[in-house]
């Protein structure tokens, strides 16, 4: 009908969108972009259709969702989101910070929805194990599927569980929009705004006829919003930072509580003169839990796991991408694990000549490898790699300065780009009772875990200080 037409036609011209306000209560001022995104779901939703937000890595999807459910939370009953594991404490963190909404975590043993709570968070895990019982029983308003690239298999029961859901409108988040087999484009287009396509026959069509298949993506077009940085971030700052918060795996978290108990109890009990030595060496043993831990056969890490789910994208979108760490252990384990998916890296550590590591550092900045693994002391100064557009910050530095000059191997002149820099963080663990720390007392971890001489910390760190780490 001639109203459809009309509707997709605002859909698809993004600059005259109804001008819906963007909500008061977000703490934050958006971008042009995230409030045209925003506007975008605001319409898709008062269509009763479904929305793909497609846009690049580090553009904020997550913040253009939440001023979309604050702009109509006074008319929501239940939303769910659905994520991976790793960034269920992201998406809570992200709503604490933008927003006044309080989500409720519905994982692991907190498996309950109070009769009140409007946003439920949970992961792909949960939703298959609960799609016939607790989740599936729901009308949900809203359901938020993110990195929904995680359910691009049509027949996986990921994504059958995601049909069952019964739900007002649906929004798919992914940075990578599946276009190069149809079958997923058409899935995740599908999980977004059900039945667009018809039916199943339909796609067996489009796979056999290129001019169908062309015609596909025509279709999607209205339901599909997907802006790169070179696009947008023209009236931006060339550094986006973001800290993202994950969650131990089971397993990690069990050993981690485990050792932090026996170091708290031999805290209490230690008045001796050793006492700083064996402290500094505890902060180390916490401080490595965090990255990797060898348990049985098998190293588990949910920073690795973050790094290689991202750097997956990076590589496949052509990008590079900076990997520090000031343990060359962790980055030995991070290298075979590249090297298992068949990336193309640089490294430099301490033990490389000037030689080898101007090699290095040419073969990245020609293109011809995508990933860079770096050892603090050996590439925290003095290099110039301007080809990478992503910087991962694996393991925080107390020095922000320290950071900084790392960053700024890529963030300097000659960069033709803008560059994002992650920083994970495990939740609850010592890195963040760290970072707590570093914001009261920005000097105080000078030096501190290069040199463990007590007398370097007289006068810096108090007992309480450490008290407060270990708490």
């Amino acid at each position: 009908t001639q109203e459809e037409i009309e509707v997709c036609q605002k859909l698809l011209n993004i600059e005259n969108l109804p001008g819906y306000d963007f909500p008061k209560t977000i703490k934050s001022s958006p971008r042009s972009y995230q409030e045209q995104g925003y506007q975008w779901m605001r319409l898709l939703q008062e269509l009763q259709l479904g929305a793909c937000l497609a846009d690049d890595m580090g553009l904020g999807k997550t913040f253009q969702t939440i001023s979309f459910l604050d702009s109509i939370k006074d008319s929501l009953n239940k939303v769910l989101i659905i994520c991976p594991v790793s960034i269920l404490m992201n998406w809570k963190s992200e709503f604490e910070k933008f927003s006044d909404m309080n989500p409720t975590l519905y994982y692991a043993d907190q498996r309950e929805i109070p009769s009140d709570a409007k946003i439920i968070i949970t992961s792909y895990g949960i939703l298959r194990k609960e799609i016939d019982s607790v989740i599936g029983k729901y009308d949900w308003d809203v359901v938020v599927m993110d990195e929904v690239q995680k359910l691009k298999n049509i027949k996986s029961v990921g994504a059958q569980s995601a049909r069952k859901l019964k739900a007002q409108f649906r929004i798919c988040l992914t940075g990578t929009p599946v276009e190069n087999d149809l079958s997923e484009f058409y899935n995740i287009i599908d999980l977004a705004v059900p039945g667009v396509w018809g039916n199943l026959q339909n796609l067996n069509y489009f796979k056999r006829n290129k001019d169908a298949r062309f015609i596909a993506r025509e279709i999607a077009k209205p339901f599909i919003l997907r802006r790169t940085k070179k696009q947008v971030l023209t009236d931006l700052p060339d550094k986006l930072e973001q800290t993202v918060y994950l969650t131990f795996h089971t397993d990690e978290k069990v050993h981690y509580t485990k050792t932090i108990e026996e170091i708290r109890n031999r805290f209490d009990v230690n008045t001796n003169s050793k006492k700083y030595g064996q402290i500094l060496k505890d902060l180390l043993t916490l401080r490595q839990l965090c990255l990797w831990q060898a348990q049985t056969k098998h190293t588990l890490s949910t920073k690795i796991d973050f790094l290689l789910d991202n750097l997956e994208q990076i590589v496949e979108e052509n990008n590079q991408a900076l990997v520090y760490s000031q343990f060359t252990k962790y980055l030995d384990i991070i290298q075979e694990k590249i090297k298992e998916r068949g990336w193309k890296f640089s490294r430099i550590d301490g033990s490389y000549t000037i030689k080898k590591r101007q090699a290095e550092v040419d073969a990245f900045q020609s293109g011809e490898q995508k990933i860079f693994l770096i050892s603090l002391k050996a590439g925290g100064l003095g290099l110039n790699l301007t080809a990478a557009n992503y910087v991962f910050i694996m393991d925080p530095w107390w020095n922000p300065a320290v950071e900084n000059q790392a960053i700024d191997r890529a963030h300097r002149i000659g960069q033709k780009n803008n560059i994002t820099v992650y920083r994970p963080i495990i939740k609850g663990s010592v890195e963040e009772k760290v970072i707590e720390l570093q914001e009261k007392k920005k000097e105080l971890f000078k030096d501190l875990l290069g040199n463990e001489d007590q007398d370097d910390f007289s006068g810096k760190l108090t007992l309480d200080d450490f008290r407060m780490i270990l708490s």
